[in-house]
């Protein structure tokens, strides 16, 4: 059972292809397993100085299918209403398509109006 807030819009009948993880998503929480599973190594770079920083400031990444296929670095730009994206980053083997783009920016339209925001700035 899942509990759904009323007044939520929910996806269609077929749900996007993918979605943008939180770095505390209970699937990364466990370092070593989402690295074991998916091949996948996150380190929250919040707390690094900028120049030191490898992906960006708050990195989610984004589940396409049985894979992390990348990280987004995105910013909330609140008063504009817009939610930026700063940069994309495919993982390793992921490479540049159509298919990709389509359910990035379904998962980045799907976060937006999560938070609040009306545009995604890519």
């Amino acid at each position: 059972p899942v509990y759904v807030a009323a007044g939520t819009e929910l996806d269609g009948p077929t749900p996007s292809a993918a979605v943008l993880l939180s770095p505390f998503d209970n699937l990364l929480w466990d370092r070593p397993f989402a690295r074991r599973i998916f091949g996948f190594d996150h380190l929250i770079e919040v707390y690094k100085p900028a120049p030191q920083r490898r992906f960006g400031y708050y990195v989610l990444p984004l589940l396409w299918g049985e894979r992390i296929a990348g990280r987004a670095d995105l910013k909330a730009e609140r008063r504009e209403g817009r939610l930026l994206v700063r940069a994309f980053h495919r993982e390793a083997g992921v490479r540049a398509s159509a298919a990709l783009d389509d359910a990035l920016d379904r998962a980045l339209a799907r976060l937006a109006r999560t938070i609040g925001l009306e545009e995604v700035r890519r």
